[in-house]
């Protein structure tokens, strides 16, 4: 009599243990960068509140620094850290900061001006009404 298990089978399960251990360390390491990020920004926020700006710009260089950051994440950092710059009075770094967060992509979407898209022109630029910002192009 053979085996209860074919080798296939026995293949075939042991490949989708596989595949479900590595998908658990995916969403373990996602959930510690995410835990990471989170702390950063309140000890950044906890330093800033003190006012030592320095403090804070250094946690958000180094939160800057970890993996596999989203481009949302990395913007909202930038952004973070370039406010700090500015409270800090140092105005060529703030200026590279939101530089560099206006940078990320992706940028726009289907609605910006850069996909083609979006509002035409501005009233305070054109005079045009409201109602004319509405036409899309």
């Amino acid at each position: 009599m053979r085996g209860l298990v074919s080798s296939h089978t026995l293949r075939v399960v042991i490949a989708h243990a596989i595949c479900a251990c590595v998908t658990l360390a995916a969403v373990a390491s996602a959930k510690a960068q995410d835990a990471a990020i989170t702390l950063a920004i309140r000890q950044a926020t906890a330093a800033s509140l003190a006012k030592k700006y320095d403090l804070a710009i250094e946690i958000y260089s180094g939160a800057l620094r970890i993996d596999d950051l989203s481009p949302s994440e990395r913007r909202d950092l930038l952004r973070r850290r370039a406010l700090e710059n500015e409270s800090a009075n140092k105005q060529v770094e703030s200026e590279a900061d939101w530089k560099a967060a206006i940078a990320v992509e992706p940028v726009g979407g289907p609605w910006s001006c850069a996909a083609g898209g979006g509002v035409r022109g501005s009233h305070r630029a054109t005079g045009r009404s409201g109602r004319d910002l509405l036409q899309i192009h």
